[in-house]
């Protein structure tokens, strides 16, 4: 039987949240889930994680005292190393199984179901039934549940109905109101490699009740202050800046967005503020796959107010970054560009591409002036990728902020767009179509081979993205 989800208000922004109940690490977890309105000021924390484990080797990692895994020591000491070998750990190869087309941010998981059985390992108590949830996440919830008090908690793979395009897509579009109105967001890095032992779980409970976290809902309650970990040596900075969280596309606007943003790893709880500080400011040998991808994430929190949160600097910047749904790479950087509002289904506010082109072609002298630093993008999982594609390049040619208001390179853009040639443009605007054609090509290169290059009747090319961005593999 599916599971029925709480149905989100009609005609309001809206979210689902999931209340976990207080209990044990070695108990089962169990959580209600109910929708509630933005206009209500929910009282919230977020969830920043990966769909995969972050480590190989976590993927062996008990989740329940009756769960017979245990962990497999790898013949590499390196965790990078270890994450580029062919094969797949048992939680990753069901996983594949599953669902095969996942997003890394909204098909972490597919269609969940109520199951008949007894709750297994990795499954939860929800709204009174067992529900299925990905390993790396279930290792997060054991670690942040409180023995004490009951927490408030958004997560993307249980709280958006995955099987509900028009619903993902939605949420999809508010995903800068539930990251920037939470009262904190919880970036969860994965745990430490343990050694094979016998009773390795109750082990990981004994070491959850000496650390810190399972103190994190007491604090969210006001019972008392966050008590955050000490500093951790460097042998753990090295291994938690290889975890795979640094490399996922969505985790760009997850670092960004938030007021309070802390990190946890294990059991262990850190500021935003003092990580960085530790991760920088000492001399760490990055992972060579991966270079700079922690440092960049980390700094992007003081850039949120520059040019380089605009669009086309984001998709630049993090075109590479991995994700299983190559959509992605676009729609999820939305959230923190600071010139563009992503919107779902038919929104009569949002000024489309298209219709500031049709705007332009009929009376260049109607541009309101209201709209202006601002554009906007629809997000639609539908789409084909050239689709997605032209729609970004039309949204970088009309870029609010650098369309001037001025008679003439209006009617040379009108010109530009009805084919005329031989449109002298000055220097500023000469730079802007260069870097409206670069952009054009490491967005297809972000999509890899799946946009078409020819386009249909009425459609308008800017520029050539041939040869723009070699893709990474996802």
């Amino acid at each position: 039987m599916s599971f029925v989800y709480p149905a989100l208000p009609v005609g309001v922004d809206a979210i689902r949240i999931l209340k976990i109940e207080a209990g044990d690490f070695m108990s089962p977890i169990v959580a209600t889930l109910s929708s509630r309105s933005f206009s209500d000021r929910p009282k919230y924390v977020a969830l920043s994680y990966t769909w995969r484990n972050s480590y190989p080797e976590n993927a062996n990692l008990p989740v329940s005292p009756n769960d017979s895994r245990s962990p497999i020591r790898s013949p590499s000491p390196s965790p990078v190393r270890a994450r580029n070998r062919a094969s797949t750990g048992p939680e990753e190869a069901a996983s594949k199984s599953i669902q095969p087309h996942m997003t890394d941010k909204l098909f972490r998981l597919g269609a969940p179901t109520l199951s008949p059985t007894p709750i297994e390992p990795n499954e939860i108590v929800l709204n009174g039934g067992p529900f299925s949830i990905g390993h790396n996440l279930q290792l997060a919830l054991l670690h942040l549940r409180s023995p004490s008090h009951a927490i408030n908690i958004w997560i993307d793979a249980i709280c958006i109905n995955q099987a509900d395009t028009e619903e993902r897509n939605h949420q999809v579009s508010l995903m800068s109101f539930i990251y920037t109105r939470a009262t904190k967001v919880v970036a969860w890095l994965g745990t430490k490699d343990y050694p094979p032992m016998t009773g390795l779980f109750r082990s990981m409970s004994l070491e959850w009740k000496a650390g810190q976290t399972h103190h994190f809902g007491a604090s969210l309650a006001g019972v008392n202050q966050m008590r955050y970990s000490p500093k951790p040596d460097q042998g753990t900075l090295v291994r938690i800046l290889e975890s795979t969280y640094w490399r996922r596309v969505w985790i760009v606007q997850e670092m960004c967005l938030p007021r309070v943003l802390v990190f946890v790893y294990g059991s262990d709880i850190w500021t935003y503020q003092d990580f960085k500080t530790w991760a920088l400011r000492q001399s760490l040998p990055f992972s060579p796959d991966a270079p700079g991808a922690a440092s960049r994430l980390l700094e992007i929190r003081q850039l949120r107010h520059t040019d380089m949160m605009r669009f086309e600097s984001l998709v630049e910047r993090f075109a590479k970054s991995d994700c299983s749904e190559l959509r992605d790479r676009v729609y999820g950087l939305l959230g923190c560009a600071n010139d563009i509002q992503p919107f779902a289904g038919r929104d009569e506010r949002a000024d489309t591409p298209t219709a500031e082109m049709e705007l332009v072609k009929s009376d260049p002298q109607t541009s309101s002036e209201s709209r202006r630093g601002i554009g906007f993008l629809r997000v639609d999982y539908k789409s084909s990728f050239y689709k997605i594609w032209t729609d970004v390049v039309s949204f970088v040619y009309f870029r609010a902020k650098t369309f001037e208001h001025n008679a003439d390179l209006q009617e040379d853009i009108v010109k530009i767009l009805s084919g005329i040639e031989n449109v002298t443009l000055s220097r500023s605007d000469l730079e802007r179509q260069l870097s409206v054609v670069r952009t054009a090509g490491i967005v297809q290169g972000a999509l890899g081979q799946n946009v078409d290059g020819l386009a249909s009747d009425g459609d308008i090319l800017v520029g050539s993205a041939e040869n723009g961005c070699e893709t990474g593999a996802c």
